[in-house]
């Protein structure tokens, strides 16, 4: 790689993941950390109570330590048909967004200290060794892109869908890439093609490194198909992504639908 060209591409990594200077670092802050996190449970039975005690305290008690809006979500493997381990039934998702990375790091400490949520929780949280709330859960914590800094919830209705996508990356380079590419006008496509976002954010620790991960609303599973046909046929899409720049900034792209639970924010 030539001096232009590294220097080119180091630039691109720098404004995709929001490193750099004062103006730069006063802009990252404002922006925020959204966490997602995938609850397995050994039974139907030990997810409905946790998302039973979700639904009617947990959210509460969220949103009162600093994250609103709050996502709860469930995979059904009819949906995903393509998915390659096809999703577990037993699985919850859960978004949650936080205004720092200080607020995230002090997440659980908040709802500890809780006592009206602790005191509704503790038959389902605080269970003895053979009956746990839940087998074990994975975050993956996002930073929302510069153009996106919050969660922008979407119409609440009772048949809509969420797309949970992740862009996964052969190295940090071609990941800030993708990030740039976004910001380059790919974000405004998927509004103007009927699936509007809800978060679009640079993985920062988790699973599936380098990603970037985001979320667009569907009012139905059948209307996923048509807008996606659109956003592939836009004449912006199609020169955006023929620009020489952004070539194999993708190796693998991983696509969930989710359907939201009782008590839902998102």
């Amino acid at each position: 790689m030539d001096r232009r060209k590294f220097l080119q591409t180091s630039a691109v990594t720098i404004a995709a993941l929001g490193i750099g200077k004062s103006s730069r670092a006063a802009e990252s802050s404002a922006r925020s950390w959204i966490e997602v996190r995938n609850y397995h449970f050994t039974s139907a039975e030990q997810m409905k109570g946790f998302a039973e005690l979700m639904s009617k305290s947990g959210m509460g008690a969220m949103n009162r330590a600093g994250a609103k809006p709050v996502g709860l979500f469930r995979l059904d493997p009819a949906d995903n048909p393509k998915l390659e381990d096809k999703g577990d039934p037993n699985d919850l998702w859960m978004v949650i967004p936080h205004a720092s990375a200080d607020d995230f790091a002090h997440f659980e400490y908040k709802l500890g200290a809780d006592e009206a949520y602790q005191s509704s929780a503790k038959e389902v949280l605080g269970g003895d060794k053979e009956h746990p709330p839940f087998k074990r859960y994975d975050t993956l914590l996002l930073q929302a892109f510069a153009s996106t800094p919050t969660i922008t919830p979407q119409e609440l209705k009772d048949d809509r869908v969420l797309e949970l996508r992740t862009y996964q990356s052969r190295n940090q380079e071609r990941a800030a890439n993708k990030i740039g590419m976004f910001e380059a006008g790919e974000i405004p496509i998927f509004t103007k093609r009927g699936m509007p976002g809800v978060f679009f954010g640079g993985a920062i620790a988790g699973w599936d490194l380098p990603n970037l991960t985001y979320m667009v609303w569907h009012e139905s599973l059948a209307s996923a198909k048509d807008h996606w046909a659109k956003f592939q046929a836009d004449e912006d899409w199609k020169k955006l992504r023929t620009q020489p720049q952004y070539k194999d900034n993708v190796s693998k792209i991983i696509d969930r639908f989710l359907r939201p639970m009782a008590g839902s924010q998102i």
